[in-house]
């Protein structure tokens, strides 16, 4: 829904609040107090919430990639990676430092791509059972399933893309 309001009308759904709740009834203090602010501070709560998890994340992987790295490290290094990025952006830069950091996207992808197809090659699956998993099958209705759907669709949807 969010991403709908923003493709049809151009502004994001911070913007649309900002909007809505900028005409202020009588009681200015009570509503800032009891409707602006507490919706901020859930908003922040909740940015704050995924980006410690795709922190952690980051540095859980790196930890299975590099199995003697601590995971403090992982969470350092992914905060470097992290203010890299934003040195580097510039918004009124242009194409050219966007171009850059997609080449550099697109080259981490095809290294990923590339790896999945020598792991492929190295395993040699049974590809009748590989294509099983393309047909729906009684795991898809297990009582697990489901869970594991709405971590999907949880960890995909996150509020602070929302914002």
């Amino acid at each position: 829904l969010s991403c709908r309001l923003g493709i049809v009308t151009g502004k994001d759904l911070a913007q649309h609040l900002r909007l809505r709740f900028h005409s202020r009834p009588k009681h200015t203090l009570l509503w800032r107090w009891g409707v602006l602010y507490p919706l901020y501070a859930v908003s922040e709560i909740a940015i704050i919430a995924t980006d410690m998890a795709e922190a952690l994340g980051s540095a859980i992987a790196l930890n299975l990639i590099f199995p003697k790295l601590p995971l403090y490290a992982g969470v350092l290094i992914t905060a470097a990676d992290v203010m890299i990025i934003l040195v580097t952006y510039r918004p009124d830069g242009g194409a050219r430092s966007m171009r850059a950091f997609e080449v550099i996207i697109a080259c981490l992808v095809l290294a990923v791509f590339v790896s999945f197809l020598v792991l492929l090659v190295r395993i040699k699956p049974d590809w009748p059972h590989v294509f099983e998993g393309y047909l729906p099958s009684k795991v898809l209705v297990a009582p697990g399933a489901l869970y594991t759907s709405i971590g999907i669709i949880g960890a995909t949807v996150m509020p602070h893309a929302l914002l």
